[in-house]
This record gives C-alpha cells, structure tokens and sequence, in this order.
C-alpha cells in the first residue's frame, strides 16, 4: 500500500513475518494455503481504490499478528463503505489481472490462483441489507500438480480459499499490518476485533449461527496479550456500537444466556482440526476467560 492511500493519522504498526508463518505450516497441504493467502492478501494491498477503507479481521488476522496456531482458509476483510455495482466484477478482475505477478513477487512462482464464484449476500437482499458482503472463493494450484492446474483452468473444485468481504462496517480502532517492506493492509487493532467476536457471540441467536471459533479467539488474546483498562473501555465501546446498529443491546449479563454458550459450543471438537490433535483446550476454560472478560468490562460507566 503505498503511502497516498494511508489514512491520515497516524496508526501503531506490526510487523508480521509471513514468510516464517508459511514454514511453520504443520503440512505441505497448509503450507500451499498460506502461500495462497500471502498472495491474495498482497494482491489486495495493492488495489488503491479498495485498501484505503478496507481492514482486515478474523483468524487470518489472528495468525499473523497474534500467533494464533488456528488455521482457517478464509481471509475475513471488512469494508466502511457501502458496495456499488461493479464491486464484484472489478474485485475479480483486479484479483485475477494480479495473481501472477503478486506470486512471483513474493517468491510463489509455482502457485496459480484464479478466481471461481462471487456470490452476493445476503442472498437475494445484496442491494437492499443493511449489511451486505461478497463471498468469493480463490482457486490455487501448485504448477507442477496437474490434476490441480485442470480443476483451476475449469474454475471448479480443488483446493480453495475463501475471501469474505463485508461492507458498511466501518471500524475505529486499526493497525497497520506491515506484509512486507513494499506492502501494507489496514487491520482490526485488538480491542476492535475483541469486540467485534463479542458482538457475533451476541448474534448467534438471531443470525441462527453457531461461532466456536470466538471463544477459543478471545481466550488465545488473554492468554497471550495483555489487555489494560484502556483496552476495555475501547471494546466496550465498539461493541456496544456495532451490536445496536443490528439491533442488539448488550448488557453485564449478556452471556448468561445458556443458549448463547450452547450455540458456542457446538461442534467444539471440530477445532481440533484447525489446532492439530491434542491442542485444543476445553470449551469451559474458553467459556470461562470469553465471560471474565466481558463482564469486567467498564459497564458502570456507560
């Protein structure tokens, strides 16, 4: 990102090493996503006119700059504006005019990507949501893998990367996360993303969705960082704007509701699958850290 499209204050930056992340890949098959996301992320960075109000969230985020050992094929972006027309079209255009370059450049040469199905959500209201996001799945192939290179010349199956892209989300506490000397991407700063799990934990029941991945999330940032008072009055802050403009209105004892932690709780062992067997702790312990902190937040105050 070059620096016309960096915002005018100034953010704290981190750097990430995403060239250590891809080695540290636990299988060849990990390794090839994480070169797929290096790319598709660099690729994005570069689009002047998407990166000025475009942040990056979700468990890519916590990978890079956090150490999350969780590992998930969706690059979460969120967008402050409202989509227009031509977004998808451009977004896959930009994308696949990119790919090959971007690859190279980042010392990927045997990778090739190309963009498969855009769908609009929610289906059938995009125009009209409050909310709206694009779903886009990234095929990628190693070269040398022909079976793979003629399932991405046929735009369908083999390995695939999902870029979910959410409009109208507009978020006030970023970081700059450095991707490499030449490249940067706007991102959730961590009580931005706290918050924002916290509200999707909040959602499950009107949304009807079950969100395990957050407390495990939420868990992994208190055990890992260390989140100050300030931190908390930002998250309560956030959080309470972001669920109110879905029309949800949090309070201290929000995550008492049992079925807020059932929906929680569902399917936990699957994450075992994103961790590696043996890594993923009871969903108590996460339950119990998500709660703790929620409920010390500065609710008194507001």
């Amino acid at each position: 990102m070059s620096d016309e499209s960096l915002p005018e204050i100034e953010l704290p930056e981190v750097k990430v090493n995403i060239r250590d992340w891809i080695l540290a890949a636990p299988n060849p098959q990990a390794r090839q996503l994480r070169q797929a996301v290096d790319i598709t992320l660099n690729a994005f960075a570069s689009f002047s006119d998407y990166v000025s109000t475009c942040s990056l969230k979700g468990g890519i985020l916590m990978g890079l700059a956090y150490g999350s050992p969780r590992l998930t094929a969706d690059i979460d972006l969120s967008l402050a504006r409202r989509p227009n027309k031509d977004d998808p079209e451009e977004i896959k255009g930009l994308l696949n005019a990119s790919f090959d370059f971007i690859a190279f450049e980042r010392g990927h040469p045997d990778m090739a990507l190309r963009v498969g199905v855009i769908k609009r959500l929610p289906k059938g209201k995009f125009d009209e949501s409050d909310f709206p996001g694009l779903g886009v799945k990234v095929l990628y192939a190693h070269r040398n893998n022909e079976g793979q290179m003629r399932r991405l010349e046929a735009g369908m199956g083999g390995p695939t990367l999902s870029l979910d892209i959410s409009f109208n989300e507009p978020a006030e506490e970023l970081q700059l996360l450095s991707l490499s000397e030449e490249s940067s991407i706007l991102a959730y700063g961590r009580a931005e993303l706290i918050a924002e799990k916290l509200r999707a934990l909040l959602q499950q029941i009107p949304r009807k969705r079950e969100r395990r991945q957050d407390p495990y999330d939420i868990w992994h940032l208190v055990e890992n960082t260390k989140i100050t008072d300030e931190d908390k009055v930002i998250i309560l802050k956030r959080l309470i704007a972001k669920s109110e403009s879905r029309g949800i209105f949090p309070s201290l004892d929000s995550l008492q509701n049992p079925e807020i932690s059932r929906r929680a709780s569902a399917r936990w062992s699957s994450l075992e699958l994103e961790l590696g067997k043996g890594k993923l702790p009871e969903f108590k312990i996460c339950w119990k850290a998500t709660v703790d902190l929620y409920e010390s937040l500065p609710w008194a105050e507001m």
